[in-house]
């Protein structure tokens, strides 16, 4: 598949790098310890409403981190290798506000290893991974009522109607080479950095690095006025994430 995209334009190129950035949310999870110390932190997020519960594991010496809901119900148990290296090791455990476990996933020495289970609402088993050293050997799925289906990845990122080919087609149709940058300074890469929602919208469209106001504001155009995205998936869940986007303007 095709890497650049080069439109004529008189003597003018665009390049559209379709090195695509990706960053979703963070998701993680490590082993829960019934050996607390009297040596305990705790501290209130109160821009998130959640408590903070930092102690260390008398017998493992891993840090544990705990955090709560506003009601009170635990949220997370999360075990580090120690207080000085912020590493994911053993069980990480994420529950619902009603109670009910959501997630458990095993790490070693910070890479996934062993078994990532998560669970539907109803407490069902929905997915059961299984990783050594961080690679992802073999998956199993569920649907709500228990029956076996195809198995998912868990992260799946945005995508473009049409994928890869469909940004490319996209962008040769509606990119419009302003004529007044033919005298300006044409050379140089636009990053276009945008969200795509939930439901696929794009929003929070934003130059993070620009050539000159001419170029900047055709590629902000263009991005803002894209059709819905197929939006990322946590799990089959969708969820928003940002895209961020170099469009490379060269002169010929």
């Amino acid at each position: 598949m095709p890497n650049s995209l080069k439109i004529n334009s008189t003597n003018y190129f665009l390049l559209v790098l379709l090195t695509v950035l990706i960053t979703t949310y963070t998701y993680a999870q490590n082993i829960a310890s019934t050996n607390k110390t009297s040596s305990k932190s705790i501290k209130i997020n109160k821009k998130e409403n959640y408590k903070i519960l930092k102690y260390t594991d008398s017998i493992t010496n891993q840090v544990i981190e705990e955090r709560y809901f506003k009601s009170g119900q635990i949220k997370s148990r999360n075990s580090f290798l120690s207080s000085t290296i912020k590493k994911f090791h053993g069980k990480q455990t994420y529950w619902n506000k009603n109670g009910i476990l959501h997630s458990e996933i095993y790490f070693k020495n910070g890479k996934k290893h062993g078994s990532f289970i998560t669970y539907w609402e109803n407490g069902q088993l929905k997915r059961q991974d299984f990783y050594t050293n961080g690679v992802f050997k073999e998956g199993f799925c569920w649907n709500r009522k228990g029956k076996n289906i195809k198995h998912s990845k868990f992260n799946i990122q945005p995508k473009f109607l049409g994928g890869s080919k469909g940004l490319i087609d996209y962008l040769s149709k509606n990119i419009q080479y302003p004529r007044n940058s033919r005298t300006a300074s044409t050379r140089g890469k636009v990053m276009v950095s945008f969200n795509v929602e939930k439901d696929g919208e794009v929003s929070n469209v934003k130059i993070m690095k620009g050539v000159n106001l001419i170029l900047n504001n055709e590629a902000k155009r263009v991005v803002q006025n894209m059709p819905k995205w197929n939006p990322a998936l946590r799990d089959g869940n969708p969820i928003a994430s940002e895209v961020t986007i170099p469009i490379v303007f060269l002169r010929h």
